[in-house]
């Protein structure tokens, strides 16, 4: 049995079952209410995010892969078989910065691409998942990358193959999709909000503390939070405390 633990745009976390493998240990819901980018310039988006239960053990623990729910409003429609680019990065120190010119990450983790081949159809207005239905990332690293706490920040970059030039180019609109309602639980300074490319200087995977933004600014529904989930491996120690079933509210991979 393999376990999914859920976070949802904060700390809070929920497992259960026996990990043998790679764990969901990071996990922002890829439905419900879904709010595009507010900015159809975006291509760069990026979250603070916290795995926030002890239980999973630092250091010890290993990012091993991401998933990613996409947006396209390009003006563009991709068919099947376009060749498309992720590009990852994940810092290991957020600043949580919300204003200013302090930048939002801090010392990079890695940095990785991803080819893809389109299988279906990517038109504009419409959302795309990148997910296995399997338990395992769709986007897995190319090794695990250890974490010393559970508080990091992640960066997502599309892009598109220009077969003209054989390069790989960001298309402005082509994003990550943000939620704005659902079930979001616990707490960091700034849980409620993202990072889009708004300044010149935000072409490099990291933003600066202007950058930040929040769709619904007003409480309650200051609920902002890109859609994605992050795969690792925890430490030993960790994984027997959780194959105690001691935690619950579980959501596992069909």
């Amino acid at each position: 049995m393999k376990m999914r633990c859920v976070i949802v745009a904060g700390l809070a976390l929920s497992c259960a079952g026996m990990a043998q493998a790679q764990d969901l240990l990071g996990f922002f819901t890829m439905n419900g209410s879904i709010q595009a980018a507010p900015n159809a310039g975006n291509t760069f988006m990026g979250q603070t995010f916290g795995l926030g239960n002890s239980a999973i053990g630092f250091p010890g623990a290993a990012v091993t892969g991401v998933d990613n729910l996409g947006v396209n409003i390009s003006g563009n429609n991709y068919s099947a078989g376009t060749q498309m680019r992720l590009n990852v990065w994940l810092w290991d120190s957020p600043s949580f910065a919300t204003s200013g010119t302090t930048p939002a990450f801090s010392n990079l983790l890695t940095q990785q691409s991803f080819d893809v081949t389109l299988d279906s159809d990517w038109n504009n207005g419409t959302l795309k998942v990148f997910e296995n239905p399997t338990d395992s990332p769709f986007f897995q690293f190319t090794s695990p990358v250890a974490i010393s706490d559970p508080i990091m920040g992640i960066t997502f970059n599309w892009q598109v193959l220009d077969l003209g030039t054989g390069e790989y180019t960001s298309v402005p609109g082509l994003t990550t999709a943000i939620r704005n309602s659902g079930s979001f639980i616990g707490a960091l300074p700034n849980p409620s909000s993202y990072y889009r490319n708004a300044s010149a200087t935000s072409t490099n995977g990291n933003f600066l503390g202007s950058d930040n933004r929040n769709i619904n600014a007003a409480a309650p529904n200051n609920r902002s939070a890109l859609a994605f989930a992050v795969w690792a491996i925890p430490t030993p120690g960790a994984a027997a405390l959780l194959g105690l079933g001691g935690l619950v509210a579980t959501r596992r991979r069909r």
